[in-house]
């Protein structure tokens, strides 16, 4: 690529030091850290893979070749350049404050884990402007990186629009071909561009650093202007197609930057600069209209309504924020977010934010895991970095100043911003970037010292000796690592053989994976899910003991190491449920304390309760459920014999706790209107159609009044049907009115409650289950279409930092009314996020939980006695 010769850009022209320093012997090590870092960059679903056996062998390669490297260096008696300007502070702060948080870490082998990886990204950032020193390395390090930023552009574009693109406008096609009109959804998780690191904020994040870099390139190098400028242009349909508020508000601070950094450049057309800034200013407002996404989110900002994701980040940043104040110096320790999360996770956060591995904030992330000792050194470099800004701003009206340098100020001032809303440091490809950049960025601002050869010769034993402690380090370091490494291996082993159904071997190598590495609550977890799920499937009664006393075992040791996860506490009370409902009772209250508003833990413990003869306390507990979860008293579930007793006694204590929670909250806001809801729409399930309409004639939708209607119709009568129903439940109401027409409106519905065209099985489902009942609510409760299921934990390897094994499903075995649950679910919503509700309930929560503690004290005191035969 040919190198500009422009005046402007007399930085770029080789000097003699630069033809030098280019004939020198190239680093190993350092071909293969870039080799390592493209490769994370470019390979799909890269973050999730990394956590994968081999591939977290490679990543953790790619942290300890900078650390070689860096000894290499210091071997052959060559002194680091200095990153000067402060760097070098913030980076002693930032290597101290890594270290004092790891000794006092509360989780600290997951602390040692990651802190290697941290110095190792520490180590690099000081290669990579070592070997930068001169303006022709700087260049060719920049328009490399430049390339693999393109070949990122065009590799997530790629696996989009094969792998997401086109599949959901095949499938939204078919349903138009049968009447079901529907669009393409960017609000959908899964719809937005996740290539190639497997989310579009990691996306995003990358994007806004390389997106000015682009821009930069393409300004110093006139002959490739179209090269750069063309993928720059691409890179901001990438973009768009990640529908990242974050991304974008990062990229308008890049954009702001540098428009102000062409404007104080001499020698520019400011009425060229004027239009070519309206004309992009034009092009990203229309991009972002165009994300449906996008605008109606700038709607509910506009109109004063803040959505899930804000409820998500305010939730992890509390919790964050919590974590922090337990150790505000050092933190808890790098790796403990994941692990004590839930202990910290706000009460009144509802459904949201149940798990996380990260807080969706750099901020409070840092807080939580290294107090001051993380804050302290990122604050100050925000601050260095808007300092250096304003000073090339500065400069740039007196002096000819390169762009480069400016462009890399922009994407870190941009990605400074984005790092407000999300934590992307441990993603190898947003981190590597930033290293080049600082490292690239450090040798543009200032010039290193020359050291002359005798301080060279007079210094050789004293950086020599570094250099030993160093390899010392990496050693110690890699045979402390050695037994998780295996550990991984083994585990990845055994889940193959889960696949070929070899059991035994499956036991034997996650066993030995949990005996090396016992501190890690993944391979405890994933032999107690897999050897329960074995035992609740099996037929043969001593097998299924053995199993699940197996598996409760296993659980066991998981809740050891990490006692504040709901998963293991929550599955280890349905296995105890089998065989000891007194210690279910003790797990589903743990389970009750971290995530109250989880669906099926007051379920769960009201069945434990229930094995214990507490009838009352069950009583309690269901109907905790069913305040927080409504729509689950229409669940065939209430059916079976252990629960039918208790059926009516749980309806009529929840239309009384209605009453009273209505009674204490009388001044008419959502949390008014959500319980006159609850209450209408319970008396509706119930039967008391008077006592329905009077909320639901105020406080209900559509749905309910017209569910109430015909409810109290006889059959034959006409039905009169809002348009403002769902065509979904308009087709449901109109099949049963019209038996005639029954099987194509049935069709509709179906087609449009689920999302496809494959109905059939479901509507003749339907069509029988209508013909057996006589009126509306009996066809609803006698004779429901039933989906029996359990629940998935989505996401639960990406979350433990482990994807070689299956995601896990809770025990629980979810029974639904599918009308309900799909088509009417409107009529007994379950709010995802709604803090006034849970703050209404957390008081009786807490009374019951109370009283179940006094209970199991005093049965654990019972059997201490009789075992001790003190009461013989």
């Amino acid at each position: 690529m040919a190198i500009s010769s422009d005046s402007q850009f007399d930085d770029l022209i080789p000097s003699s030091a630069d033809t030098e320093a280019a004939t020198q012997s190239r680093s190993l090590l350092g071909i293969l850290c870039l080799g390592l870092y493209f490769l994370f960059t470019l390979m799909p679903d890269s973050h999730s893979i990394m956590v994968a056996w081999p591939w977290v062998f490679v990543w953790q390669l790619a942290w300890l070749c900078p650390v070689l490297w860096l000894v290499g260096q210091l071997w052959q008696r060559s002194p680091i350049p200095r990153l000067q300007q402060g760097l070098d502070w913030l980076a002693a702060l930032a290597v101290i404050g890594l270290l004092l948080s790891t000794i006092l870490a509360v989780f600290p082998n997951q602390a040692r884990w990651y802190t290697g990886a941290a110095l190792g990204g520490i180590a690099a950032l000081y290669c990579i402007n070592a070997w930068a020193q001169t303006p022709l390395r700087r260049q060719r390090l920049l328009v490399t990186q430049g390339i693999v930023s393109v070949g990122f552009i065009v590799t997530s574009l790629f696996l989009w629009v094969s792998q997401t693109l086109l599949p959901e406008l095949n499938r939204l096609q078919s349903l138009q071909q049968v009447g079901v009109q529907a669009s393409y959804n960017f609000s959908t998780l899964e719809l937005r561009n996740w290539a190639p690191f497997g989310h579009q904020n990691y996306v995003a994040g990358y994007l806004v650093l390389a997106l000015p870099l682009l821009f930069g390139l393409g300004w110093t190098h006139p002959r490739w202007r179209w090269w750069w400028f063309g993928s720059f242009g691409l890179g901001l349909i990438d973009l768009y197609t990640t529908s990242s508020r974050g991304g974008w508000l990062g990229l308008l601070v890049a954009g702001v930057y540098l428009g102000l950094a062409l404007f104080r450049q001499q020698g520019l057309n400011r009425r060229w600069l004027m239009g070519g800034t309206f004309a992009s200013l034009g092009i990203v407002f229309v991009l972002v209209l165009a994300n449906n996404r996008l605008s109606s989110q700038i709607s509910n900002f506009l109109q004063g309504r803040s959505g899930g994701d804000m409820a998500y980040r305010l939730i992890t940043h509390v919790a964050g924020w919590k974590m922090g104040l337990q150790q505000p110096v050092t933190g808890m320790g790098p790796g403990s977010v994941p692990l004590a999360y839930q202990a910290y996770r706000p009460y009144w956060a509802g459904l949201e934010a149940e798990h996380v591995y990260q807080l969706h904030g750099t901020l409070p992330q840092l807080w939580a895991e290294l107090g001051l000792g993380g804050i302290v050194p990122f604050v100050l470099l925000v601050a260095w970095l808007v300092w250096q800004g304003g000073r090339y701003i500065t400069r740039a009206a007196t002096h000819q100043s390169n762009l480069l340098p400016q462009s890399l100020l922009a994407g870190l001032l941009g990605y400074s911003f984005v790092s407000l809303t999300d934590y992307q440091l441990d993603n190898i490809g947003i981190s590597g970037f930033i290293i080049i950049s600082l490292g690239c960025l450090a040798g543009f601002i200032g010039t290193t010292s020359e050291i002359s050869p005798a301080q060279t010769n007079a210094s050789g034993r004293p950086i020599r000796s570094m250099a030993g402690v160093l390899l010392g380090i990496v050693l110690a370091f890699g045979i402390s690592v050695m037994p998780i490494h295996a550990a991984w291996q083994l585990s990845n082993q055994g889940f193959a053989a889960l696949d070929q159904q070899e059991i035994d071997q499956f036991r034997q190598r996650l066993g030995d994976a949990q005996a090396k590495v016992s501190w890690d609550p993944y391979y405890s977890y994933q032999l107690g899910w897999n050897l329960g799920e074995m035992g609740f499937k099996t037929k043969d009664p001593k097998l299924r003991n053995y199993l699940i006393q197996t598996a409760t075992q296993h659980f066991i040791q998981g809740n050891q190491a990490t006692p504040d996860q709901e998963f293991g506490h929550t599955n280890l009370g349905w296995l105890y449920l089998q065989i000891d409902p007194q210690k279910a009772t003790q797990e589903f209250a743990q389970s009750a304390e971290l995530v109250p508003a989880k669906r099926g833990v007051f379920f769960g413990l009201g069945l434990s309760l229930l094995g214990q003869g507490q009838t009352d306390l069950a009583v309690q507990a269901m109907t905790l459920e069913c305040l927080r979860n409504p729509i689950w008293i229409t669940s065939p579930a209430w059916k079976s014999p252990p629960l039918q007793s208790i059926y009516a006694p749980v309806l009529a204590n929840l239309e009384q706790s209605y009453d009273q929670l209505l009674q204490g909250h009388q001044h008419l806001d959502d949390l008014n209107t959500h319980l006159h809801k609850g209450r209408g729409s319970l008396q509706w399930w119930s039967g008391d159609f008077e006592g329905a309409q009077a909320d639901l004639d105020t406080y209900g939708s559509p749905l309910s009044r017209a569910l109430v209607e015909v409810a109290q119709s006889k059959s034959g009568d006409p039905i009169e049907i809002s348009p403002e129903l769902s065509k979904a439940s308009r087709n449901i109401i109109q099949a049963w009115a019209t038996p005639d027409q029954r099987a194509s409106l049935l069709t509709q519905a179906w087609q449009r409650g689920t999302g496809t065209k494959e109905t059939k099985q479901l509507v003749q489902i339907t069509l029988d289950s209508m013909q057996k009942a006589r009126i509306f609510q009996e066809w609803l409760q006698d004779y429901p279409i039933v989906r029996k299921y359990h629940r998935q934990r989505s996401g639960f390897g990406v979350l433990s930092r482990h994807t070689d094994g299956p995601n896990p499903t809770d025990f629980f075995l979810v029974i639904d009314n599918v009308v309900m649950t799909e088509i009417f679910n409107d009529m007994m919503p379950v709010p995802e996020y709604f803090p006034d509700l849970d703050r209404a309930l957390q008081e009786r929560r807490n009374a019951l939980l109370s009283e179940v503690e006094a209970i199991s004290e005093n049965a654990m005191l019972t059997s201490s006695l009789i075992q001790s035969g003190a009461m013989d």
